[in-house]
């Protein structure tokens, strides 16, 4: 639940309001960070992303629970994401910039939508490998035997196999992509 309090400030007769962010600040529970920060540093993981707002006095107690174990420790996009990790993090990452970073989203889709997208992802990666393994074949076939180097002839067909089974994937690819677009 997000609350939203609204400050009014009297100027020369003015009402100016100003909103007080809608995230509300969450409170750190040392106990529980203390073993998730345990369990990064003990782990095989690099990194722990949070994505929760804990506020500057938050920010301050984690960082200074990582940096007791021997953790480096970074808030980013306004404080709303806080890393841990075994290695020094940047100032800025792209990854986690709301408005400038990555283009890839979270989306949210119904149960049944998913299970269609999955089956469809499914279906398509089947029909890909099959017919990569099909042309293959008739790739080999096709190839005419030359008395160049073997070295040569080897990487060649490597080469015809690769942009055989590219343009497979890519068929696939396009034929899922249609698919979806139905859906919708």
């Amino acid at each position: 639940m997000f609350l939203m309090m609204i400050y009014m400030v009297f100027e020369k007769k003015m009402m100016i309001y100003v909103p007080l962010p809608d995230l509300q600040v969450e409170k750190v529970d040392e106990n529980e960070w203390w073993n998730k920060i345990r369990q990064l540093r003990e782990g095989p993981q690099q990194e722990l992303v949070v994505k929760r707002n804990f506020g500057r006095d938050g920010q301050n107690i984690l960082a200074d629970m990582s940096q007791r174990q021997g953790l480096y420790f970074n808030a980013y996009n306004k404080g709303k994401i806080v890393v841990f990790s075994k290695v020094p993090l940047p100032d800025y990452r792209a990854d986690l910039d709301d408005r400038h970073g990555s283009t890839q989203q979270e989306i949210k889709m119904s149960n049944e939508t998913e299970r269609r997208v999955e089956n469809l992802l499914a279906k398509a990666k089947t029909d890909s490998s099959h017919s990569a393994s099909t042309s293959t074949i008739s790739v080999r076939q096709s190839l005419p035997s030359t008395s160049s180097s073997v070295a040569e002839s080897k990487t060649d067909i490597d080469k015809v196999r690769l942009s055989a089974q590219l343009k497979d994937l890519q068929n696939s690819r396009k034929v899922m992509i249609l698919q979806l677009c139905k859906l919708h």
